[in-house]
């Protein structure tokens, strides 16, 4: 099968003990069967410890809390590695932060940027988000999709290309002026397949960007809005053990956006005044979106969601540009490991629970869908 990967997939190193944002706390765990079958294997203390963490082998996952993992050592590494080596562990945990989406004609591999280090690998290279391919290499997992329709997918590939153009320039039109047409052309997209039509019924993406005339803002979005979002799911009491970090940056980004409730024009002011003086973040935040769109727009493949696909993507970059804001009021310039801490901490709580972004596409399109589309 051909495999597509981001071009600096293979330069990923975990920080083991280093990492500050270790992925052996906040996570659950998940068990496939080959981890319990391994696992029941193992005698002596380690098996006990092993038959406590899995519910007697019943579970198929573990760390069920989402605190600290039980095999995770006082030198931030994991036990169970250093007993019995690296092919011992879960699968997941061998394969994080690892992203593999195998479409059936053919497989992408990417980075999740919930691990600090791909998160810093990425910041190191937002100005080379392209894709490598590799001939005849064997699937690292199954199909994604019950999807065969190859004409479709290529019409989505198309798309994706399209979309990732917005990035090319750098300039603050990057994100000001061209996410309302990704979104507004993603809307135009899902009520054509929702007629009986396709993207060939739609001008072309180019032709529609030009007819946006920029006065819908998604960049940043409106400052009551973005409260919102904080005030989700993402906003709890289980944050604090399963990342106090984050927890804290939440409470300030709360706190900032109190200010400027009744001041939305000087939120929208102060947005632009960091992104003047810390250079490298409006790029960091074109290509953040970008890789967002690499990582995930092809789901459209198997559920024709355009609109919520497209509409998170930029939810989750404003989210990214919010936290920045509230980190910066700490330091007068970002540097790399910030916004990778930034990064990891909030896609981590965010990206991988489906009621935050219910929750978030929900406030939403509440605000800006009938109004865009």
């Amino acid at each position: 099968m051909k495999i597509h990967k981001i071009s600096w997939f293979d330069d990923f190193k975990c920080m083991g003990g280093d990492c500050p944002q270790t992925c052996c706390r906040g996570w659950l765990i998940p068990l496939d069967e080959d981890d319990l079958e391994r696992f029941k294997c193992e005698k002596g203390l380690l098996g006990i410890r092993l038959l406590a963490a899995t519910g007697a082998y019943t579970r198929t996952r573990m760390n069920s809390g989402s605190g600290e993992c039980t095999f995770h050592t006082r030198e931030g590494l994991c036990c169970l590695q250093l007993k019995k080596g690296h092919d011992f562990i879960p699968w997941a945990c061998r394969s994080f932060p690892r992203f593999y989406r195998n479409y059936g004609y053919f497989e992408e591999r990417y980075l999740d940027l919930s691990c600090f280090a791909a998160a810093r690998l990425f910041i190191e290279n937002i100005r080379d988000l392209s894709l490598v391919e590799d001939e005849d290499e064997e699937p690292a997992t199954r199909p994604c999709t019950t999807n065969d329709d190859k004409k479709y997918l290529d019409a989505l590939l198309k798309i994706r290309r399209d979309f990732l153009m917005f990035r090319e320039d750098g300039s603050s039109g990057s994100c000001w002026a061209r996410l309302p047409a990704i979104y507004s052309y993603s809307c135009g997209l899902q009520d054509t397949y929702a007629k009986g039509g396709d993207h060939r019924d739609l001008p072309p993406f180019h032709d529609h960007m030009a007819s946006i005339n920029g006065e819908y803002h998604l960049f940043p979005m409106k400052v009551h809005v973005l409260r919102e979002f904080v005030d989700t799911a993402i906003y709890n009491f289980g944050v604090k053990k399963s990342g106090p970090k984050l927890l804290e940056l939440l409470n300030e980004a709360l706190s900032l956006t109190g200010r400027y409730l009744s001041d939305p024009a000087g939120f929208t002011a102060a947005a632009r005044s960091l992104l003047d003086t810390n250079e490298k973040l409006l790029p960091l935040l074109n290509s953040y979106m970008s890789y967002y769109l690499y990582q995930y727009f092809l789901s459209a493949y198997e559920t024709y969601s355009f609109r919520r696909i497209t509409a998170l993507g930029i939810i989750h970059t404003n989210m990214i540009l919010l936290l920045a804001m509230t980190y910066s009021e700490k330091k007068q310039r970002l540097t790399d490991d910030d916004l990778a801490l930034i990064i990891s901490l909030y896609n981590r709580k965010a990206f991988f629970n489906e009621t935050i972004e219910d929750k978030m596409y929900l406030i939403f399109s509440e605000v800006y869908s009938h109004s865009m589309v």
